[in-house]
């Protein structure tokens, strides 16, 4: 008989879309984690080891995993290394500040996003979120290959910076029109760098044209009296 601590599956709403793994050995975290998670209506599995988390995975539609990296039995890299191997799910990794180590491991084998304890509760709904709706926006991609281009396009939000594009709907990352592709904190530290850029180029921008008309002021004064 299959151990009920090890995967317990909290039925919500039959309209739920999202169904979410919760991996973490503290128990207290992992319940912390349902309540706040099932308040926004998603359907909560949870694992207390790698081992237990790819079970779930290879037995149910998970669409996002919470992993933390240090657990008993099979920790959350040597889970993630598997579950590469068969799944694209979003993973989203639980660290501690004193695993960056971990961090750049857990990104080169294939982790979406990381979150460091202690986290809010607002950061991390809304990384859970941007997550999903990024796998969203992925998938819509691919099942509308075809259709696309036969769509009206609706006017996108972006900040455009030289040859780099930002599509902040699609958390799209564009550089001579080759899609790069960035992890949700990589995504927001570049939408900064981008942001500030593009103001700074219209601040200079505007101190030009501020001179420009400084010095028509100064040769033809009687054209810009009041």
């Amino acid at each position: 008989m299959q151990d009920k601590s090890c995967k317990e599956a909290i039925n919500i709403t039959e309209g739920n879309m999202y169904q979410i793994l919760l991996c973490d050995d503290e128990k207290d975290i992992v319940t912390a984690l349902e309540i706040y998670l099932r308040n926004d209506d998603y359907k909560i599995f949870k694992a207390y080891n790698g081992a237990d988390a790819l079970k779930i995975l290879t037995e149910e539609e998970i669409h996002l995993v919470l992993l933390d990296i240090m657990m008993p039995h099979m920790d959350g890299i040597a889970a993630l290394t598997k579950l590469r191997e068969f799944s694209n799910v979003p993973v989203i990794l639980l660290t501690a500040k004193s695993e960056d180590i971990d961090k750049v491991l857990g990104l080169t084998v294939g982790a979406d996003d990381y979150i460091t304890k202690p986290f809010s509760v607002r950061e991390l709904v809304a990384r859970v979120k941007a997550n999903i709706r990024k796998a969203d926006v992925t998938l819509g991609q691919q099942t509308n290959e075809i259709t696309e281009t036969e769509k009206p396009k609706a006017k996108a939000n972006k900040i455009i910076v030289g040859d780099l594009e930002l599509d902040l709907d699609r958390f799209e990352v564009m550089v001579n029109d080759r899609i790069v592709d960035l992890t949700l904190r990589e995504f927001e530290v570049l939408k900064f760098l981008a942001f500030f850029l593009f103001l700074l180029l219209n601040y200079v921008i505007f101190l030009i044209l501020h001179e420009q008309i400084l010095s028509y002021h100064d040769l033809f004064p009687s054209l810009l009296q009041y």
